[in-house]
Formats: C-alpha cells, structure tokens, sequence
C-alpha cells in the first residue's frame, strides 16, 4: 500500500484592508561616477609586490592621501604617494625609491621628524635591519633620507614601527621591533634629520608585529 505523500498547498495569504505599502527614505549617498553610467575604477596601480600602508596629508591641501610600501618588478624597494583628490579617488602614484634595496618585509610609520609642519614616513626592512627616514617636500615625494642599522641588524627581522615623543628629544623618535627577537628599541631624534638608538627594552615576549604608542 502506498501513502500519498502529496499534500495540498495552503491558501494564499490576504492582506488586510487596513495595509498600506510604507515608503521609507534611503540614506543619502555619493559615490563617484564616469557620468555614463558607470562608476569610476576603484584601482590605482602601485608596486606589484605592497606591504603597508598609511595615511596623511602628505601635500597639505587638506585632503587625506595614502603611502604604500613596496617591491617593482625590477628589485626596487619603493614607496608610493597617492594624492587624494578629496572625492574618493586618488592622483597616479608619485614614486620614491628607498636607498636599501634588499628583499624584505617593509613597515611604515607617518610623522613629521624633522619639525617642518611637511610629513615624513619611516620604513623598516626585516632583511638589512635598517630604519630609513624619508623626508616630505611638501608635494607627495622624499628627496632626504637618513637611515640607521637597529639592534641586531638583520638577525632582528624588524616588522613593526611606531612614533612617539619618548626621549623628551625635543622631536617626534622612533620605536622599532623585531620578530626574531624580544626587543624594542628605541631611536632618538637628534633633531637635524639622523636617529641614534639610545635604549633597547627587553619585552621577554617572541614575534612581535606591531607596535602602538599611548600615555
């Protein structure tokens, strides 16, 4: 014997008298277009090979720009400025190339060393172990640069940067870790575009990535 396994579909719903469709008002929004239609390319190429990227106002103009490290496809080690043009896009990529050119993980760290209200970037390199300091022009570019060998050089493996008023300097140093061991070190601005590490702290912890800065 077989059962009917079949069952009838339920009636339709009816919505009451009462029902009225509800228009709601969407937010606002504003998102850039070619004006045929079709929304502008997201894309800015840069160095096949990035690592990190800030941000800053790296020409002044009062419109946030963005810096990414990175590898070309030749073997160079650079940092490029995008420009911000204040609508969500952003100006090609003015490219500047670091001194070291040796293969490696490159950090960034956003601050004006030198006290010349223009922006500057730090990049470390987990290969050479060297911290370089690129000075800004004002225009996106970094014509000046100084670089120093931190801690163990590349037995540290340094990954992780950041700025910060801790040797009472009189300008903005620097703190640098490495992966490799437990240390951060901290380098001194001595105010006339060089760094001189002045103290190394033992964190007993292995690995580290990332460094932030607090009171």
């Amino acid at each position: 014997m077989f059962r009917n396994f079949w069952r009838s579909s339920p009636a339709p719903r009816t919505r009451p008298a009462s029902f009225r469709p509800r228009v709601e008002i969407l937010e606002d929004r504003t998102v850039p277009s070619t004006g045929f239609g079709l929304f502008a390319n997201p894309l800015v190429p840069v160095s096949p090979t990035t690592g990190a990227i800030v941000e800053g106002d790296f020409n002044n103009d009062g419109k946030r720009d963005l810096a990414v490290v990175g590898r070309t496809m030749g073997g160079l080690n650079q940092v490029n400025v995008l420009l911000g043009n204040g609508n969500d896009t952003f100006q090609s990529p003015i490219a500047t190339n670091l001194p070291d050119n040796a293969n490696g993980q490159l950090s960034l760290a956003v601050a004006n060393f030198d006290s010349d209200n223009l922006l500057d970037l730090a990049v470390t390199n987990s290969v050479s172990g060297l911290a370089t300091f690129l000075f800004g022009n004002g225009g996106g570019s970094f014509p000046a640069s100084s670089s120093l060998l931190v801690g163990m050089g590349a037995a540290s493996v340094l990954q992780a940067a950041t700025p910060g008023r801790f040797a009472n300097s009189g300008g903005i140093d620097l703190a640098v870790a490495g992966s490799a061991d437990t240390n951060v070190y901290l380098l001194r601005n001595n105010n006339n575009r060089t760094f001189t590490q002045t103290q190394t702290v033992n964190t007993l912890l292995t690995g580290i990535r990332s460094l932030v800065t607090g009171d």
